[in-house]
């Protein structure tokens, strides 16, 4: 799986690959080749060895941002769908027009923030997802008039389906 993140405004690119004995992870940072492994030890923590360094990992739920807290660092981060990313750079897609809000990773709808018919503005809160035992908010892309939600709490999703269209 491959993943564009948002880390403290610097973009990363990161590919993860499960070994074939199916207990260790191969991680590229930007082309940069990371062994990793990651053990849950509680609901939402993760232990993790990263060449060789152990870390503790947790979501943290404070704030209006998705973060994680590594070892005793904050981290807030934004994950983006690279597919979306390719096609509005190839396209040069404007923020008017009909905007697709698309699950970035597979998950579960935990909270659907807007209704129908609302006004949003650009970067508001549309829903809230729970992936990799973490929730992400995922936000509006510009603003608009949400015309329709094809997700509901609960329900599960894969990714690039599309759960809000705004106008």
């Amino acid at each position: 799986m491959k993943y564009k993140i948002d880390i403290d405004g610097r973009t990363r690119e990161i590919e993860l690959i499960r070994n074939s004995e199916n207990t260790r992870w191969r991680v590229m940072l930007d082309g940069r080749e990371i062994e990793a492994d990651a053990v849950r030890v509680q609901r939402d923590v993760l232990s993790l060895l990263i060449d060789g360094r152990s870390y503790t990992a947790l979501p943290d739920p404070r704030g209006d941002e998705t973060a994680v807290v590594l070892g005793a660092r904050r981290i807030p981060y934004t994950i983006a769908d690279p597919r979306s990313l390719r096609s509005r750079s190839r396209t040069g897609a404007a923020q008017t027009g009909t905007r697709l809000v698309k699950a970035p990773m597979p998950g579960r709808i935990i909270r659907v923030l807007v209704h129908p018919g609302e006004s949003v503005a650009a970067h508001q809160g549309l829903l809230v997802m729970e992936a990799m035992k973490m929730q992400n908010e995922l936000k509006s892309p510009s603003s608009g008039t949400v015309t329709r939600i094809a997700v509901q709490p609960g329900d599960t999703v894969q990714p690039a389906q599309v759960l809000v269209t705004i106008e």
